[in-house]
């Protein structure tokens, strides 16, 4: 929850997020999961900014923009969709679990917030990606419109909205199954002015275990669905406080 996405794209960036993502998860992996952890609680912001960068390469076209003048500020960031420099709030929601069939990239939509201002150039740009021509539901009060993305994206579909404060809602999925479940969620309200939370993390605990539990025996898929039952979200917010940043975590109880 930024002001501007590209203020963590330009963060300086060590040398293993400094080249390629497929490079950096390489480099990772050889060095083992302690190299992993300290690098996601060290360079998160360059981590995800890059993870971004990658998923939405194949979404560029002949409108590109660069990502920052300054290279020695942003070593590693290359052009990318022109929606890259103009995103503010970034959020990624994972509905499957990968497994031997799909990746982390196959369950995971990801959701951004633009200028109003963009619109022409964030249409355009989906456009010419698409098989078909961009069609408007409706679902209650909301109004969004849909694009069928070509294969090579990587996505099945995007959807674009109008939001509260002159804003812009970019939806991405790579699932065939499409967004009409996230456009039939109901709207939080919208907050103005300075704000010290700047992100979030909400993980579905009991849904979690279920799914590990899911290849045992009956008698343990009894037990985890017990507990499961007694089980609802993990996470919280994340918060700037002075110089430290803060996530909360709290168990709240199944609904």
């Amino acid at each position: 929850m930024v002001d501007s996405f590209d203020a963590i794209r330009t963060a300086p960036r060590p040398a293993v997020l400094a080249g390629k993502p497929e490079q950096a998860a390489a480099s990772l992996e050889s060095c083992g999961p302690i190299s992993w952890l300290t690098v996601g609680a060290r360079f998160w912001p360059q981590l995800a900014a890059a993870q971004v960068e990658r998923l939405t390469a194949s979404l560029a076209g002949a409108t590109n923009a660069p990502v920052a003048t300054n290279a020695a500020a942003a070593p590693g960031a290359t052009s990318g969709a022109p929606i890259l420099p103009s995103l503010r709030n970034v959020a990624a929601i994972l509905r499957h679990l990968p497994d031997a069939k799909q990746t982390w990239e196959n369950g995971t939509v990801l959701l951004g917030s633009l200028p109003l201002t963009t619109e022409s150039t964030v249409t355009e740009a989906l456009a010419s990606q698409t098989s078909g021509k961009p069609e408007t539901q409706a679902f209650g009060g909301r109004l969004p419109t849909f694009f069928d993305l070509s294969a090579g994206t990587g996505f099945s579909e995007a959807g674009l909205e109008h939001m509260a404060g002159g804003h812009l809602s970019l939806a991405l999925t790579p699932q065939a199954a499409g967004l009409g479940w996230y456009y039939r969620l109901a709207r939080r309200p919208a907050k103005f002015g300075p704000q010290s939370k700047i992100g979030y993390l909400h993980l579905n605990l009991a849904r979690l275990l279920e799914t590990w539990a899911e290849e045992s025996d009956q008698a343990t898929r009894a037990a985890v669905r017990l507990a499961a039952s007694q089980l609802g979200q993990l996470g919280g917010n994340m918060s700037v406080d002075g110089d430290l940043v803060r996530l909360a975590l709290d168990l709240s109880e199944n609904q």
